[in-house]
């Protein structure tokens, strides 16, 4: 507490600095300076009390689940959508399975939005913008130059981009620039 606010509560209890001091604890506890204090008030008897639902700051709704629920954080709550893919597979989630929201919308938590990956990288498949590149576990096989020189090379690079082409075998216009051929 700042000498200012010493100040305010010496003058308002019409005591010395040095009891307020001594006394702070308890006042608080007793509610003397906070008003009726909520304190020892718990879930429904406390006025933020929220049915036991609430939004994480990343957008994602957790539920009280109790601190013996085996998908529970260390305050007892679980993430909803993790609670609702368990209920539908009728068994507890691993935590290396992930649960992608189709739609993106993290509050939309209907069983038919959600859908449970193996792994974190079929989960960023998911949310990658270049859609066209290698997808996890997908096989990388060898096709043809789309030159027609009867060269092979494989279906992608080693970063999963597409390849249509052999190294030096892109087609040219009359001015020396690179052509996309489809």
């Amino acid at each position: 507490m700042t000498n200012i606010g010493l100040q305010l509560c010496a003058d308002r209890f019409a005591t010395e600095k040095l009891d307020i001091l001594t006394n702070l604890p308890h006042i608080l506890l007793s509610g003397t300076i906070t008003g009726d204090s909520q304190m020892n008030r718990t879930r429904e008897y406390n006025n933020n009390w929220r049915g036991g639902r609430i939004q994480t700051a990343h957008g994602y709704i957790l539920i009280r689940v109790g601190l013996g629920h085996p998908l529970a954080d260390c305050r007892g709550y679980a993430y909803e959508h993790r609670l609702v893919v368990s209920q539908i597979l009728g068994r507890w989630i691993k935590p290396n399975e992930k649960v992608h929201h189709k739609d993106t919308n993290r509050l939309n938590n209907i069983a038919e939005n959600l859908l449970i990956v193996s792994s974190n990288a079929e989960h960023y498949y998911y949310h990658r913008k270049n859609q066209n590149r290698r997808k996890p576990g997908e096989m990388n096989v060898a096709v043809l130059c789309r030159c027609n020189c009867g060269g092979t090379l494989s279906t992608y690079d080693k970063w999963g981009r597409p390849r249509k082409y052999i190294s030096g075998h892109n087609p040219k216009n009359k001015k020396g620039c690179y052509v996309n051929v489809k």
